[in-house]
This record gives structure tokens, sequence and C-alpha cells, in this order.
């Protein structure tokens, strides 16, 4: 009974691995997401796939355990950039910031032969307790999207501060009111 159940878990990895191959879901070199792990592959046959995750840990998943399996690097990569500006800040001079900072990383020699299109910046994404977020789109070439996004966000960061431009952090306003005017604190030295 025991080796039925067993040989029954291992049809079920090697059937679902035959699809994984047969259909390309995913290839070695491939950054995929599945069953609870996110990782580069780095080995794939009918039984198992091997990932290895951002930490270095590597993982030895079942084929039969993949349900959804989400490819982050086939074909082409996104890295969606939000930058966040301060409410005091002239949204259309940030917006004007973000988009030369675009065009300059696209005509860099180096990070435009990571970059499918030029960089797309879309506008405000959200109005955020502490500030107002800009969406940016980078199309990349696969796996490249985060080496894109640093560059992004240091070219922007250096910008912002050479034009003044805040980027917020989170903050609190606090407001303490007393009903009866007997009960405020007495400040010492303050007249009574």
């Amino acid at each position: 009974l025991a080796v039925g159940f067993g040989a029954q878990s291992l049809v079920k990895d090697v059937i679902a691995g035959f699809f994984i191959i047969l259909e390309t879901q995913f290839d070695v070199g491939d950054v995929v997401k599945g069953a609870g792990v996110q990782g580069t592959v780095e080995r794939l046959n009918l039984r198992f796939t091997q990932l290895r995750d951002v930490q270095g840990e590597v993982h030895f998943i079942p084929n039969g355990e993949f349900r959804v399996v989400s490819n982050l690097t086939r074909g082409w990569s996104r890295a969606v950039v939000d930058i966040p500006v301060a409410y005091g800040t002239e949204v259309d001079t940030a917006l004007m910031q973000l988009r030369a900072v675009a065009a300059e990383l696209a005509e860099d020699p180096h990070f435009s032969e990571l970059m499918i299109e030029p960089p797309e910046v879309l506008g405000v994404e959200s109005l955020a307790e502490s500030s107002v977020n800009i969406r940016t789109f980078l199309k990349a070439r696969p796996g490249k999207q985060h080496d894109l996004a640093r560059e992004f966000r240091k070219r922007v960061k250096e910008r912002f501060e050479a034009q003044g431009i805040e980027i917020p952090f989170p903050q609190r306003s606090i407001r303490i009111s007393y009903p009866d005017s007997d009960a405020a604190p007495k400040t010492a030295g303050a007249p009574k």
C-alpha cells in the first residue's frame, strides 16, 4: 500500500515534469515563482526542479507540486519603479525631471543594451500617506530589470537632490487641544 502511494506521487511528478519540458514552461536559467518559492532554475528533469533563491538557498521541488508557475524572465522583464515625492512638490516639475533621467538612462550605452524599450514615466500612481508616488516602467532584457531599476533610482536621487525635490519620509503632525483653559499645562516663567 505504501509503495502504491509512493509510486502514485512519483508518476504525478514525472507526468508534470514531462509537460513542463514539452511545453517549455521554463528552462534552466529562467527565474520562476511557484510552489511557494521564487528563484533561478538550476536544474530541471522529469521528477524535480532545482531552484536557487536570492539568498543562495537551493530548493528541490517535485514537479507535481507546481500548480501555477510564473516565469519572470520569459522573453522580457519589467521593473515597476514607484518614486515618492513630497506633497509640496510641483508634480509637473517632478515628472519633467523623471523623464529627463529616463532619457539619459536610455542614451547610456551600458544601460541601453539592457533595455527593450525606452523607460516610460506613466504619472501619478497613488497618493500615499506621506508622498505622491510617480510610476515608471522599465522594459528590459530577461533578468536585467533589477540592474536598470537600481541605476534609475540612483540617478533619480542624484537629480532630485540637485533640483531640490524632496523625497519624503513618514511624518506625523500632533495637535493637542485643551477644552478647558485651566487644564493647559503651565510653562515655567510664563505670565499667569
